[in-house]
């Protein structure tokens, strides 16, 4: 039984006041002459009886009264959550507002000192930024310049509202603030990269009660520019293998442009191709150019357009592309215990690329194996390798499932052994590679050495698959040449129909890929395709079945023709040629990727074959083009790469555009002296069109019942909120305190013990 608070007492009468004590003095009066008229012999008992009655009388009227009780509103002691996202692509460099930059603007107004002591005294501020990825940040950190804060070469709003506010561990905190008491901020152009409408994030919103305002900065932009993009589609060659360079040329405030793209191949003694390039009202066009070397190295590309009239920026009209070019071709063993569609759709994309060597070994039934080479150098036929040194004469070995149908723990054994020892490298192609038979989990305790992942029990089913931070980095997942954002793939192309259960990604493992349950399933993230350096080698693993299903598109999709065949072809690659050594090198240079844009950062490894010896401490400069006046070269810090012992990396972020040279002293290791280069391009796409989008700001904070500002407001913003959110309060509803069974189960029982007495005092 709970006793209401009568502080809070309120009436809501189901009759008119008068009406009620109308009726209670009718029923009060009939008593007291029927109680008058039946006890003159016993006035005492009568008496006693009557103010029984009346006690019964008056509970009725209070019950008719309508007393209730109000519930405290919680909205008024509970402090709300403000996260505050901020754009920091480099669209918001564009100097559109009073002559000001966006973003000045933006650190100055909106989150200078004042206007966040004056918000903080009201909300539980969180300040995000967010550009490629997003990023929780302290205010210290806005206390930066807006040209160094501003370097994202991306936006993705719709991506950093679903990551920061409406799923992940931000879930919850919408999920508890339903009832109004999470608020989100975003400060942008409005200028979204994935080209997704802003209002996608809307319906998500409203279910979680979080309410989204916006802030728009700049406004319309005439930009008269060409920029030229060059892209190589293999990372790199093998000799005599024919290659694509994939040429696309971007316009802003020129639809009629006619100009010249030159394609010069500098070690060639100038040979050049030339093609006229006609705009014709499109925002891009595109064409590939066929490659082929006949010897191993490094080749320059020089890629460059000729001034279109009317046009103002001419930096990004040229652009230097490197291909490092093999004579090595690449062997790979695929081991199936288990065939499923994902293996036979593997095999066929790695039997396209001319540069491969494929050996299928393959388990169809229990008494039936299947052996497929293509390739071969000698006779076509080979055997499941016995030894470790016919385990390593593969470059690459890739793990079916059940494959403890086809080896033993002895063959696991010498896999670790050709990872670890061998600088080899071995692919799960679809998740956990054994079962959990007495032989799988003997092959199980011998490859869980070299395994990124620590598998559980059980699978995840329908899953779709989005790009992980680590990702946007590996050479794997570079698509650019085929004209597809990856993040905008992702979102289109079919998920994992099915996955295994992840317990664990190992602390030196890097995920690529990342997959969500989809509903009506709880919302969960988990790794999907894991990498990780071991030992001397690698192991990719790709957790799930289902990526074959990017091999037969619908119609609508046909633009993504060839990612799958790029997917598997690019990851062969990268895993053997990323920093191969060539005969009696000790020591060698690595420097990824090797054609790159401003802003984006260089990995620069030193790897050693074997463990150098004591004091190896080897210098890395890197040399800006024309390094003369402002511009030196700069000297750099390696520091080990965590899980590979032989691997030292620097990390370089180019300011300036052109070929770089990288020149390493690796003494006494040889070669002693190792040289390098990469190319930066000044390619901007995300300011091509740097134009503000107010409407689809608008249309998103209307969708979740937030205000939609303008950058003048900032003075405004915390009264702003407040007013709104005081209009959008309900009142708390009156609730009967009357309506418990205790109040009915008193007035029956108090009338039934008068009717009683009544009866045993002969009143009746």
């Amino acid at each position: 039984m709970t006793l209401p608070d009568w502080h809070n007492l309120t009436f809501q009468p189901a009759l008119p006041i008068p009406q009620v004590v109308g009726i209670g003095v009718v029923l009060a009066a009939l008593a007291c002459a029927a109680y008058w008229r039946l006890g003159r012999s016993k006035r005492r008992a009568a008496m006693a009886l009557l103010a029984m009655r009346l006690v019964v009388i008056a509970a009725i009227c209070l019950l008719l009264l309508g007393p209730s009780e109000a519930p405290p509103d919680l909205n008024e002691n509970t402090r709300p959550t403000l996260t505050i996202l901020i754009d920091t692509s480099r669209s918001m460099l564009t100097d559109d507002i009073d002559g000001e930059q966006r973003i000045d603007v933006l650190l100055r107004d909106w989150l200078g000192e004042d206007n966040l002591a004056t918000l903080r005294k009201r909300y539980d501020v969180r300040l995000v930024t967010f550009d490629v990825e997003s990023r929780s940040v302290g205010g210290s950190s806005l206390s930066r310049d807006g040209q160094t804060l501003a370097r994202g070469d991306q936006s993705h709003i719709v991506e950093a509202l679903h990551r920061t506010v409406l799923s992940g561990p931000a879930r919850a905190i919408g999920e508890a603030n339903s009832d109004g008491n999470h608020l989100v901020l975003l400060l942008s152009d409005g200028h979204d990269s994935g080209a997704q409408p802003l209002t996608a994030a809307a319906p998500l919103a409203k279910a979680r009660g979080v309410a989204i305002h916006t802030a728009t900065f700049g406004g319309d932009t005439e930009r008269r520019d060409l920029i030229v993009e060059a892209v190589l589609q293999q990372p790199y060659l093998i000799a005599e293998e024919p290659g694509t360079l994939t040429v696309r040329v971007h316009q802003a405030g020129l639809p009629d442009a006619r100009t010249t793209l030159r394609v010069r191949a500098v070690s060639d003694n100038d040979e050049q191709v030339t093609r006229r390039i006609a705009m014709d009202g499109r925002p891009s066009v595109a064409f590939d150019l066929p490659i082929k070397r006949d010897e191993p190295g490094l080749y320059e590309y020089r890629v460059s357009l000729e001034p279109a009239e009317g046009e103002t920026e001419l930096r990004n009209n040229e652009q230097i592309v490197f291909v490092r070019v093999t004579d090595k071709r690449m062997r790979v063993l695929i081991v199936e215990g288990e065939p499923y569609w994902d293996t036979k759709f593997l095999a066929q994309a790695l039997r396209k690329d001319a540069s491969l060597e494929v050996s299928q070994v393959t388990q169809v039934s229990p008494t039936k194996r299947e052996l497929i080479v293509t390739r071969a150098g000698e006779t076509g036929s080979f055997e499941l390798p016995q030894t470790l040194d016919a385990l390593s004469a593969y470059d690459v070995i890739v793990l079916g499932r059940r494959v403890e149908r086809l080896i033993d723990s002895a063959t696991a054994d010498m896999l670790r052994q050709f990872v670890l020892e061998r600088g080899g490298h071995v692919v799960y192609a679809r998740g956990r590679p054994y079962g959990t038979s007495a032989a799988g989990r003997a092959l199980a305790e011998e490859l869980a050495p070299i395994e990124p992942v620590k598998f559980g029990s059980g699978r995840v089913r329908d899953l779709s698959l989005r790009l992980a931070p680590d990702g946007r980095t590996a050479p794997m997942l570079r698509f650019e040449a085929l004209g597809t954002p990856l993040d905008d793939a992702l979102n289109r192309l079919p998920g994992l129909t099915s996955m295994s259960r992840v317990t664990e990604v190992k602390p030196l493992a890097a995920t690529l890929l990342e997959a969500t349950t989809r509903p009506p399933a709880a919302p969960q993230t988990v790794p999907a395709v894991v990498y990780m350096r071991a030992g001397r080698g690698s192991v990719l693993a790709v957790l799930g079945d289902g990526l074959h299903r990017w091999s037969f598109l619908a119609p609508e999709l046909s633009a993504m023709d060839g990612l799958y065949d790029a997917l598997w072809s690019n990851a062969v690659r990268w895993l053997v040629l990323g920093g191969a050594f060539q005969p009696g090198q000790q020591v060698t240079l690595d420097v990824a990727p090797a054609s790159t844009r401003l802003g984006q950062q260089v990995h620069i490894d030193v790897v050693a074959r074997f463990s150098p010896p004591v004091g190896f401490n080897p210098s890395v400069r890197v040399t800006p083009p024309g390094a003369t006046g402002e511009i030196t070269p700069q000297t750099l810090t390696l520091s080990p790469v965590p899980g590979a012992p032989l691997r030292l990396r620097a990390t370089y972020e180019p300011t300036v555009s052109g070929v770089h040279r990288v020149d390493v002293d690796a003494a006494p290791l040889q070669p002693a002296k190792l040289t390098g280069r990469f190319s930066v391009s000044d390619i901007d796409v995300e300011r091509l069109d740097a134009s503000a989008r107010p409407d689809q700001m608008r249309a998103l904070a209307e969708a979740t019942g937030g205000l939609a500002l303008d950058a003048s407001q900032a003075g405004s913003l915390a009264d702003d909120l407040q007013r709104l959110r005081a209009s959008q309060r309900v009142p708390s509803r009156a609730d009967y305190i009357w309506d418990q069974w205790w109040v009915l189960a008193g007035v029956l029982l108090w009338a039934g013990v008068e009717w009683i007495m009544r009866r045993a005092a002969g009143l009746l």
